[in-house]
Order: structure tokens, then C-alpha cells, then sequence
């Protein structure tokens, strides 16, 4: 296998595994976001009657894509009946199902990836705790040899 075709292979794989990704995610590939894995964190802040989501990317310093990305998402005005006697209705402004949908899908990703990082963090360890262990034995085996060499 030449190079050329290992490279096509291996940019094959990334599109594969981005778009496995993004289908976890319709919302935000709906938002535009192509990379979630590279998600730092996000933000939702609330003013007047429009929510904003904030979100912040963790990419190279030589990227050309920009370091996050704000969103509005207007409310919407949803009846409340009074119930009772009146017959007046009540207005209350409610975030819109795509914003709630988008932070949903954001709180899942950065658990996930939170998970993979803990979980690889442990793998570390134990391959750390395994070098060690044949690093001792290793040690154990010279000793053993050099007895053998000496009689």
C-alpha cells in the first residue's frame, strides 16, 4: 500500500467517524457545528426575551475557523390559561424547542468526551502500573541469570 492511498485511507476514516459523530448531534449539525470533538465548553446566558448560546472551540492557534460562536434564539410567546373563573389568558415566554434541543445535545457531548478523557486517563495508569511491573521482573530475571552464570 503506498502512501498516497494510506492517506486517502485515513481521511476516509476521519469523514467516517465525523459523520457517525454528527448524526449523534442533528441540532448542532443543523447550527452548522461540523467539528463537535473539538468543543471546549459552551455558554447560555438570557436577555430580554431572547436566549443566547455561546459556544467555544479548542483548536489550533493556526486555524482559520473561529474560536467559538453565539447563537439567538428569540422566545416564544406561549398562552397560559388562568384557570378558575377568569377567562383572560396569560403570555409566558418560553425558549424555543431547537435551543433547548442544542443545549441537550452540548451537556451529551461534553459528558461523553468527559468520559473518554477519565477513561484514558485510567488506560494510562495501567499501562504506567504495567511497565513498572515488567520493569521489576525484568530486574528479578537479570538477578536470576547472573546466579546461574555464577556457579
Amino acid at each position: 500500500m503506498t502512501a498516497l492511498s494510506k492517506s486517502a485511507i485515513l481521511r476516509f476514516e476521519t469523514m467516517e467517524h465525523r459523520n457517525s459523530t454528527m448524526s449523534e448531534y442533528p441540532r448542532l449539525k443543523e447550527m452548522g457545528i461540523v467539528r463537535p470533538l473539538e468543543i471546549s465548553h459552551f455558554s447560555v446566558s438570557s436577555f430580554e426575551h431572547t436566549d443566547f448560546l455561546r459556544i467555544v472551540y479548542n483548536r489550533s492557534p493556526d486555524s482559520l475557523l473561529p474560536a467559538s460562536r453565539s447563537y439567538r434564539f428569540p422566545r416564544i410567546q406561549k398562552a397560559r390559561g388562568t384557570g378558575g373563573d377568569q377567562t383572560g389568558e396569560q403570555f409566558a415566554m418560553e425558549s424555543r424547542p431547537e435551543f433547548r434541543e442544542a443545549v441537550d445535545e452540548l451537556e451529551r457531548l461534553l459528558s461523553a468526551k468527559e468520559n473518554k478523557s477519565e477513561i484514558a486517563d485510567e488506560m494510562l495508569d495501567a499501562v504506567r502500573l504495567l511497565q513498572e511491573e515488567v520493569a521489576m521482573h525484568g530486574e528479578y530475571l537479570k538477578v536470576l541469570i547472573a546466579k546461574i552464570r555464577e556457579t
